[in-house]
């Protein structure tokens, strides 16, 4: 049984310097999968565990909580693109009402409605019909989200404009990239704060035309079936490690990158290099106003901390059949010692029964042994050791 909770909204009386205050400010959480969680009502029930995602074009809810709040769905079907695929006989609802506070309020928004039962609890992703509505200034460090209207003037004092355009109702932006061999790059990328694999994706053109494999040191591929939104759709995806990622005057270096191999979905677009993740994005405050069409950037606390590397070559995944490996990673320990894409988890370490973000936990705890129990194909149980270590 899915629940839901309240969240407390916190009402701004602030003005300076002939700023415009803000007409209200909602927290967020950072949950174990690295995504960005509200809370929102929809019809004035409050749902939980709600994506906060700038490359979401469409908001979704998970189908088990539409059903929940009796909403009322659309005649016929619709088609939907998402990141690696393109998916059919999506439904949508009728005209609701989403807010998040009575100033901040959509009405006659149309629903897509998804099994999101594979995203461990979460209830549905809302994005871009949000932050069109809206200026909206997003501080990682006191994990609050102010709202203004849509010609207001919020304070950017500290900050750093960047223009973007919109492109599929995600924000555009330009980048430069250096790779290990000392070549260089400069492109458009996505800012999708939704992505929570890789700091940055090069979609399948970029990457083909380019031969980019041929300009990283370390690769390492992972080979995917999703169960899930995608599912039905087998993905391969190289990762390795370029040297550094230059926005305007901000330059970070040693970023883990993904590069694409799908034919459908956003990441077989021409139109632009990439998709610029969260967990780069998250080392600045920003401001994003589709009004001006500008992102206003401010390096935070975490900024000068060092990325995520992938230690066990594991992706997981939870289904109501219970937790799936998604993919595994070639080489890798875990590969070497026979684990397979679509066996079933059992126990990491002798624990059973956790959701699949306590086993993500588990195998992002660098240098530590681990042991884990699938069950096989036949049904039996297979129990593996990996050490886990970084692989790019």
């Amino acid at each position: 049984m899915k629940k839901f909770f309240t969240i407390a909204i916190f009402l701004c009386s602030y003005s300076f310097l002939g700023q415009d205050k803000s007409i209200g400010q909602i927290p967020f959480t950072i949950n174990n999968d690295g995504l960005m969680i509200i809370t929102l009502q929809i019809n004035n029930e409050e749902v939980s565990n709600f994506v906060l995602d700038t490359g979401a074009s469409v908001t979704v809810i998970d189908d088990d909580i539409a059903t929940q709040l009796g909403l009322q769905l659309k005649d016929g079907v619709f088609q939907s693109t998402g990141t690696n695929a393109v998916m059919d006989n999506r439904r949508m609802t009728q005209k609701q009402r989403v807010s998040l506070h009575d100033e901040i309020a959509l009405k006659g928004l149309e629903i897509m409605v998804i099994d999101l039962s594979h995203l461990d609890g979460i209830n549905g992703l809302i994005g871009f019909d949000l932050f069109k509505e809206y200026i909206t200034e997003t501080n990682f460090d006191t994990k609050v989200i102010s709202f203004y209207k849509r010609k207001s003037k919020p304070d950017t004092t500290g900050y750093q404009s960047i223009d973007f355009v919109e492109s599929f109702c995600t924000p555009e932006i330009d980048v430069s990239v250096i790779f290990p061999n000392d070549e260089s790059f400069s492109g458009k990328v996505t800012f999708d704060t939704g992505n929570v694999n890789t700091p940055l994706i090069f979609n399948t053109p970029f990457v083909n035309k380019n031969n980019i494999s041929s300009k990283l040191e370390v690769l390492i591929t992972y080979k995917s079936d999703s169960k899930g939104i995608n599912s039905g759709f087998k993905t391969t995806t190289t990762k390795g490690v370029i040297s550094s990622l230059r926005i305007k005057n901000f330059k970070l270096s040693e970023i883990p990158i993904a590069l694409s191999s799908t034919k459908e979905g956003m990441l077989s677009k021409e139109a632009y290099m990439g998709n610029l993740g969260l967990e780069y994005i998250s080392k600045f405050n920003f401001i994003l106003d589709y009004n001006k069409k500008k992102i206003y950037l401010k390096p935070n606390t975490s900024y000068q901390n060092p990325f995520r590397f992938p230690l066990s070559g594991i992706g997981l995944e939870t289904n109501k059949n219970g937790i799936f490996i998604k993919s595994i990673a070639q080489p890798s320990m875990a590969f070497e010692k026979g684990l397979k894409v679509g066996q079933q988890l059992i126990s990491i370490n002798g624990i059973k029964g956790k959701e699949v973000s306590f086993y993500k936990n588990i195998l992002k705890k660098e240098n530590e042994k681990v042991s884990i129990v699938v069950k096989l194909e036949n049904g039996t149980l297979q129990t593996v050791e990996i050490l886990l270590t970084r692989l790019i």
